[in-house]
């Protein structure tokens, strides 16, 4: 296992926290942040409610009442839930795997839908079936789910 790369902890409103790998977006951090998720799903931190992936951070969800019954009055629920995400993190063995899980996605080009596609053809100066074959020779990462229902944040592989 290689060491992890720098990382700060910080709080996220009063239920929350984010483990930040830096403000990058990065192949081999993104991996990191999914193998730490899916570490978290099968051994979770006491307390932890959910967690969500994102580019280079991941945040933790905690119930506060929970921690505040195993802990001191002199440490915070977020002070607690640190130490132990601190903990979780030199202890754990983190393996960053990439499955190679391939998902193709249907995508329709008739004008009907694609409204804009004569317009990029004619900015760039290329024709529709060149913007269609620019489109589908590449493969995507999917680096996080946005905050609507499918909306993947991707990027070249």
């Amino acid at each position: 296992m290689e060491p992890l790369p720098p990382y700060k902890i910080f709080p996220l409103g009063d239920a929350a926290l984010i483990i930040d790998f830096g403000n990058i977006i990065d192949e081999s951090i993104n991996k990191l942040v999914h193998a730490v998720f899916y570490q978290l799903q099968q051994d979770p931190i006491p307390g932890m409610i959910e967690s969500v992936p994102a580019y280079c951070s991941l945040t933790i969800y905690y119930d506060v009442l929970f921690i505040r019954k195993k802990i001191s009055g002199q440490k915070t629920a977020f002070d607690w839930i640190s130490e132990k995400v601190k903990e979780f993190l030199s202890r754990e063995q983190i393996e960053v795997e990439d499955n190679g899980t391939f998902i193709r996605i249907p995508v329709c080009y008739e004008k009907e839908y694609g409204t804009d596609l004569d317009f990029i053809a004619l900015l760039n100066q290329i024709t529709i079936d060149e913007i269609i074959h620019l489109h589908t020779s590449s493969v995507y990462r999917v680096y996080m789910l946005g905050f609507l229902p499918g909306f993947a944040y991707m990027g070249l592989v």
